[in-house]
């Protein structure tokens, strides 16, 4: 297993994404304010899935294994929150009553702690009344939805 880290400018945010995989497992997304230099950039196999994401069209992660450290609870959540569809949101409680439980505030915890945000897309999870949090921003998270044209 080798573990690296590559990198992707979206001019769109104005920041950089970190992505650490081992090939076409990912386990994790960061957004970053800069890097020094951008390295690995050719050989990161999700780097054309971010473009196609930044150009407006939906991602095939389906060649992807998302491996992101989590509780069992959180594991569930994120699960959930990938078959959200590019384009559409969901609520916090949505994602509770899916689980079945009534703990929505635990729900947003979980997604809180995401590990692989865009790929795991918890931007499209918002509040009843308002957009929610985010982990890496509000700003972030209305500019992606912007992105896929829900704000």
């Amino acid at each position: 297993m080798t573990v690296e880290k590559c990198f992707f400018q979206s001019e769109y945010l104005q920041r950089t994404i970190e992505v650490i995989h081992d090939g076409n497992i990912v386990y994790s997304v960061k957004f970053i304010d800069k890097v020094s230099h951008l390295e690995n950039t050719d050989d990161c196999p999700v780097m054309d899935e971010l473009e196609r994401y930044f150009s407006r069209e939906q991602m095939d992660l389906s060649q992807f294994d998302l491996k992101p450290t989590g509780t069992n609870f959180q594991k569930k959540v994120w699960e959930i929150t990938r078959k959200i569809p590019y384009g559409k949101t969901r609520t916090y409680k949505d994602i509770a009553h899916t689980l079945g439980i009534k703990g929505y505030r635990a729900v947003g915890r979980a997604l809180g702690r995401n590990p692989i945000p865009i790929l795991i897309p918890c931007h499209r999870v918002k509040g009843v009344n308002s957009i929610g949090g985010y982990s890496s921003g509000i700003d972030i998270k209305k500019k992606l939805l912007a992105l896929e044209g829900v704000l």
